[in-house]
């Protein structure tokens, strides 16, 4: 309740604010880049000799050593040297090589991000190239027979937009902007009420206001206590002289000065 009455007397302000939090909400929007995915995973598969005790399937011969050979690959892909290379050959956005999570099998998933999408896929191609061909350069010495292999089981050709990396900077911006659009007029309106509030009070405890022909308040203005007195005596003195009279006993001042009586002008003289 009292967060709505203070928005309700900061209107104009909130008003401003929440125009200015949208604005912010809505070039955030259009200049936060998209970020684009491309996905893959590659299988390793027995080589043909060991695969002739499952009837020539390869499929059908996967053991612990294929997912052991698939690490060993996955190490070497993942490395800084082999980053940089693939950089310098144009496959420039950024990948990653993990085991796949929803099998035991020798399975790889390549993953490849970036804001733009004709990098993304031409990367995705040459990460998936680069696995196999590290395969072939580890088994370089052994028989086509006795080598293991890789296949690309799942290749995603078209990049897709990548959501969550654009929504979750945007719901920070969104979320900041109407916090403050909301909270500075709360605070405006707490130090208004409080200057308000502590005026009323020095009002009730002091004089009264002087209000002026215009009905608005007087502000009243204090005289020094030395210039005080020194008026209340000029006003004394005037009355003094009008109180003597005439053919009395002393001489009156000129200008508006105290007459002073014969015997205390006397006893000055002596």
């Amino acid at each position: 309740m009292d967060l709505m009455a203070s928005l309700r007397r900061q209107w104009i302000l909130a008003c401003v604010l929440f125009a200015l939090a949208l604005a912010i909400i809505a070039a955030a929007y259009v200049k936060l880049p998209r970020t684009y995915q491309s996905g893959a995973s590659v299988v390793f598969l027995a080589p043909k000799n060991v695969a002739k005790s499952y009837g020539g399937n390869p499929y059908l011969a996967f053991n612990s050593t294929l997912n052991q050979t698939a690490d060993v690959v996955r190490y070497e892909v993942n490395d800084l040297i082999t980053a940089s290379s693939l950089a310098a050959h144009g496959y420039g956005a950024t990948y990653l090589v993990t085991d796949a999570p929803d099998t035991a099998g020798p399975v790889l998933v390549v993953s490849v991000t970036g804001h733009n999408k004709t990098l993304v896929e031409h990367t995705m191609y040459g990460v998936t190239a680069e696995i196999s061909a590290k395969l072939q350069d580890l088994q370089s010495s052994l028989a086509p027979g006795n080598k293991v292999t890789a296949t690309v089981i799942t290749y995603t050709p078209q990049a897709t937009v990548l959501s969550s990396k654009k929504t979750r900077p945007l719901s920070v911006i969104a979320g900041l902007t109407l916090i403050l659009a909301i909270g500075i007029p709360v605070i405006v309106d707490a130090v208004v009420m409080k200057r308000r509030q502590k005026r009323e009070g020095g009002e009730q405890t002091g004089q009264p206001r002087r209000i002026g022909q215009d009905g608005a308040p007087r502000r009243e203005t204090r005289i020094p206590v030395g210039l005080r007195l020194g008026r209340e005596g000029r006003g004394e003195g005037r009355q003094a002289t009008r109180s003597v009279p005439s053919s009395g006993q002393g001489k009156q001042v000129a200008h508006g000065r105290a007459a002073e009586p014969d015997d205390a002008i006397g006893l000055r003289r002596k």
